[in-house]
């Protein structure tokens, strides 16, 4: 936000201004607003004063896209040193093994919802 709108944000905002739309047009401000995360009025609001829109949605997104990243890293982790060491691999067997893969592809197509719900609010 810049100086002026946190000025602007500390004071209450009473007056209203009427604005007549299409159903259509109503519905994409909607839309268009719940993409940002915000309110219809601070949508319009923040474009008819140039203020700039920062997508909530694209923030949340990419956090849950680096939260899983990370679960697959830490996942591939185990894996791996369970290849490489005869030691701890003995105590391991086929069934830990398929059901650590199974959940590295859980992941992995988790990231893929997350990466298509991106795209979709673009």
């Amino acid at each position: 936000m810049s100086p002026k709108n946190e000025d602007q944000s500390k004071q209450k905002r009473s007056k209203v201004i009427y604005t007549r739309v299409t159903d259509e047009e109503h519905e994409e401000v909607t839309h268009r607003s719940k993409m940002y995360g915000i309110t219809t009025s601070n949508y319009l609001r923040n474009l008819a004063l140039n203020y700039p829109l920062k997508s909530r949605v694209d923030q949340l997104a990419f956090l849950e896209l680096g939260k899983c990243r990370a679960d697959l890293g830490r996942l591939g982790g185990l894996l791996k040193m369970w290849l490489s060491n005869k030691d701890r691999r003995s105590g391991l067997d086929e069934i830990e093994v398929k059901a650590l893969l199974k959940e590295i592809e859980e992941k992995q197509e988790e990231i893929t919802g997350y990466a298509r719900k991106l795209e979709e609010n673009i």
